[in-house]
């Protein structure tokens, strides 16, 4: 399935929560959101970021991934 003619966000969290006692913790790593990135980026996704459980080391992969992706 490819997105149309309008640009398409994607902000997926870091993988489902898992609950440690009352909050939630995400344990995707930062090379699994990277790789889903790339998915998401052949679906027609053209705006990439994160929601919940992600910090800067998955988008770090993810752009580092996405710009190798690109020149390939």
């Amino acid at each position: 399935v490819r997105a149309g003619m309008a640009p398409v966000l994607a902000a997926p969290n870091a993988g489902l929560p898992e609950w440690n006692g009352e909050r939630p913790v995400y344990r995707l790593r930062p090379d699994a959101f990277a790789e889903a990135a790339i998915q998401f980026a052949e679906a027609g996704v053209r705006l990439f970021a994160g929601c919940c459980g992600v910090g800067p080391e998955h988008l770090r992969a993810a752009a580092a991934a996405l710009r190798a992706h690109q020149g390939e």
